[in-house]
């Protein structure tokens, strides 16, 4: 198989700048191999794959799938809490880019977040020096751009200020950030479906064939406008009762077909809302315990 994926270098490494690669090995190989070769040519330590030693992987098998990004590097740990601080209430993870593991433990406060010189540094040439603010209450997190080169993204949308919440994916640079809860001893857990593919359609039933209610409507009171005609010419109200029992079938099934479409509708919106989310953990390479 064809595996095409970065290396990166995160804090400590030798690699100054992410190296596209096209690497050729079989299906299923142990990412122990990968990076021994990797090893050798590039003289890089420990790589890892969204926080997840490249030894534990094997090659197709996410996240080590087309378009991953081999971190070389120490595994920052958790249990660092910044000069000044206490224990802290959040972790902001780096979960996707150059610096790919890193994990910044906050607490209540404010922090700024850029390339160098800033409280929260991250290793990304796509990133400000000083890039973007956040600020930790007790009840809120808050992030605002401080006039970057390349802006702030809050789930897909640029913002000059917004509030966050731990289900949210920020962009700065080039790194995808992602704001869990925890304590200096929690451990991320890898989500098994970051990298999967998201375009197997979901199984729906068949649409419901209900036909046009109005059409019904008529279809089932012209007979019935006719027996009470007949009933009131030949004055046998037998007439007016075959055609009411000919029309009460017809409008069963009309509401009847009305009340399948709604449910169809729920289904589909519910399917809607499971492709959101499954999309939302495909993007998502870290996880909160």
């Amino acid at each position: 198989m064809i595996l095409q994926c970065t290396l990166a270098g995160g804090p400590g490494s030798v690699i100054l700048s992410p190296e596209e690669l096209t690497v050729e090995l079989p299906a299923g190989c142990a990412g122990g191999r990968l990076e021994a070769a990797l090893r050798g040519k590039f003289a890089t330590s420990l790589l890892r794959v969204a926080g997840v030693p490249l030894s534990a992987l094997s090659a197709g098998t996410p996240p080590l799938v087309n378009g991953a990004v081999l971190v070389d590097g120490p595994m920052p740990s958790a249990a660092t809490v910044l000069p000044g601080t206490a224990e802290p209430t959040l972790i902001l993870a780096v979960v996707g880019g150059p610096a790919a593991g890193t994990l910044l433990p906050l607490r209540r406060g404010t922090y700024r977040l850029g390339r160098s010189g800033v409280d929260l540094v991250i290793p990304d040439p796509g990133l400000s020096r000083e890039h973007a603010k956040l600020e930790i209450t007790p009840t809120s997190a808050t992030i605002e751009d401080l006039g970057s080169a390349n802006g702030t993204w809050v789930d897909g949308r640029r913002i000059s200020r917004a509030p966050l919440t731990t289900g949210a994916e920020i962009r700065c640079g080039n790194s995808t950030l992602g704001l869990f809860g925890g304590t200096p001893g929690d451990q991320p857990v890898v989500n098994d479906e970051a990298g999967a593919d998201t375009s197997a359609p979901l199984q729906l039933p068949a649409p419901p064939s209900t036909g046009h209610l109005p059409t019904l409507l008529i279809t089932s009171l012209l007979p019935l406008l006719a027996g009470i005609v007949l009933s009131l010419v030949t004055g046998t109200w037998m007439f007016l009762a075959f055609t009411a029992f000919s029309a009460l079938p017809v409008l069963v099934s009309g509401f009847s077909g009305r009340r399948r479409r709604r449910q169809w509708c729920s289904e589909v919106a519910a399917a809607a809302l499971a492709d959101a989310d499954r999309r939302r953990r495909n993007r998502s390479s870290v996880d909160s315990v």
